[in-house]
């Protein structure tokens, strides 16, 4: 693992999503990860992940995680929606089920 990840690492660790996105941005500037970082950020939405984790982290906190991931998922997913079979409807309407499906990792939480 590159040292530069240790402090994204250990903000991560101790909760405090203002210091990730700072260590996050530092490390983007840094000659050592940042292209690196810039170069993942062509493929995945790494960056703007990492900037909604304040916005995120106080909404769970002000208004639980049911709330925040409702949030998460109708502003920054709007094209996300669930296909339930028309078998499966009268199912889910009637008492509480197990969901899995297929989708990135870094959802799994909020789905």
């Amino acid at each position: 693992m590159p040292r530069w990840v240790e402090p994204l690492r250990a903000a991560f660790a101790a909760g405090d999503p203002e210091r990730l996105v700072a260590e996050y941005e530092r490390a983007r500037r840094s000659p050592l990860s940042g292209l690196p970082l810039r170069t993942v950020e062509t493929i995945y939405p790494v960056r703007e992940i990492v900037h909604l984790t304040p916005p995120l982290d106080a909404r769970i906190a002000a208004h639980g995680l049911v709330a925040a991931s409702r949030w998460l998922l109708d502003t920054h997913f709007a094209l996300w929606r669930p296909e339930i079979p028309e078998a499966t409807a009268p199912i889910l309407a009637s008492r509480p089920a197990v969901i899995y499906g297929v989708h990135g990792p870094m959802l799994t939480l909020f789905l």
